[in-house]
């Protein structure tokens, strides 16, 4: 296989000199196997590497996210540019391609990479993980996925959001678990007219000391 050239791409040898490299039946068969594997790689892989390592190993969710989310991205941008590589494909063949995208960022991509480049902020600043509650404009609810352009929010009414990662960088969030788990909750109850405050005040405390729901420090308050 290595002796049937398919065609030949143009490269910089050690005296500076353009030549002329031959890419071979086996180059090309290495190369699509290894777009191939990294597809199916960057799908599986991280996947089983949760399961098998991390879940045993008592990582969290959020940081097993994260984990899998940067095997992922290391998956598919180093098998891409093996597989581009064993097929000949060199930078000076890809700058047409770069400029292309760099002119389609100005225009049509720009919103898409902005996305993009905010959910990579995202994975590594950590505002917010997989599992917190979150509050972005009014809405609110638990965060279930975190991807490249987009992040999935499941809201109290069991409804899945699709959130623009740009929204969270440019926009104001508030995470109700961050640094504590803790968090108060302000509920609103009714009573007749006449009622003696006093009593309901004490009902309500007695209420909620009795509910195992209800942390014991710090104590509930009722106003």
């Amino acid at each position: 296989l290595d002796e049937f050239a398919l065609w030949h791409f143009s490269d910089t040898g050690p005296d500076g000199l353009n030549i002329e490299l031959p890419v071979t039946l086996a180059s090309a068969l290495l190369g699509v196997f290894a777009l191939v594997a990294t597809v199916i790689g960057s799908r599986n892989l991280p996947g089983l590497v949760e399961i098998s390592l991390l879940s045993r190993a008592g990582v969290d969710a959020a940081s097993r996210y994260v984990i899998t989310s940067l095997l992922r991205y290391t998956i598919v941008i180093g098998g891409t540019l093996v597989g581009f590589s064993l097929l000949g494909m060199r930078w000076s063949q890809l700058q047409w391609m770069a400029a292309a995208l760099t002119v389609g960022l100005g225009f049509g991509l720009q919103e898409i990479f902005a996305n993009f480049v905010s959910g990579i902020i995202l994975l590594f600043e950590r505002p917010f993980r997989v599992g917190d509650v979150i509050t972005v404009g009014d809405m609110s609810g638990r965060v279930t996925r975190i991807r490249t352009r987009a992040t999935t929010i499941l809201d109290f009414d069991n409804k899945e959001i699709v959130m623009p990662n740009k929204t969270f960088i440019t926009g104001h969030l508030t995470n109700w678990g961050l640094s504590d788990t803790t968090t108060r909750v302000i509920l609103q109850v009714g009573v007749a007219y006449g009622s003696d405050p006093v009593k309901v005040r004490s009902l309500l405390l007695q209420a909620a000391a009795e509910d195992p729901r209800v942390l014991k420090e710090p104590v509930p308050t009722c106003w």
